[in-house]
């Protein structure tokens, strides 16, 4: 533990040293700019990637895993999106349980949250990397899932609604960014399995 703490306060004082040469550049020869800057961006870079790795060794980890849910109606494809108790648009997902993949975690979290049942597709798999509170680093990991059948009925603890809407209104509803992103792949990742048929 000190011998990363060492390291850590090293890195620190690595970015300290070159941020003030770039905020201080009227006390630098003018000769030197360059060559400040040269150092400054072949460095910094190594540095900061060594402090994010000892930064993620040092967090406790989490994985979650979920899918787009849609099903393809009139040649249009539609998305399962969820009203969350908290207040906000997304798309279902949840913590893997010990002994599970990825793929039973995936649907497990679609049929408790929403009750319907849907196969899991894995020819498209995105993940997300976040930190959703000081010293948590967690993995989401997203596939696509056409719905099968089954009535929505939406988690009584976690879920206020649960409904379908075309793709192209998802990503105005959802609520992160990190959502929208995956769920724009995902319709083109749809839109392309649908032309091929």
């Amino acid at each position: 533990i000190d011998k990363s703490n060492s390291y850590f306060l090293r890195l620190q004082k690595s970015f300290v040293l070159y941020f003030y040469y770039l905020i201080n550049l009227d006390e630098v020869k003018a000769n030197d700019y360059e060559n400040i800057f040269k150092e400054a961006k072949n460095s910094l870079p190594s540095f900061y990637e060594a402090y994010l790795n000892l930064k993620s060794e040092t967090m406790i980890k989490e994985k979650s895993c979920g899918a787009v849910v849609y099903k393809i109606e009139n040649n249009q494809v539609y998305v399962l999106l969820e009203k969350m108790k908290l207040g906000h648009i997304s798309i279902p997902k949840g913590h893997m349980e010990e002994g599970e993949d990825e793929v039973q975690t995936a649907k497990r979290e679609i049929k408790e949250e929403t009750n319907i049942d849907a196969e899991i597709d894995i020819s498209f798999r995105e993940e997300i990397t976040y930190s959703p509170k000081p010293r948590v680093l967690k993995k989401v990991v997203f596939f696509i899932s056409e719905y099968k059948g089954g009535d929505l009925v939406a988690q009584e603890e976690e879920v206020s609604s649960c409904y379908f809407v075309l793709g192209s209104d998802a990503l105005k509803e959802l609520t992160h960014d990190s959502d929208k992103e995956i769920v724009k792949k995902a319709l083109i990742h749809i839109q392309k399995k649908m032309e091929e048929e």
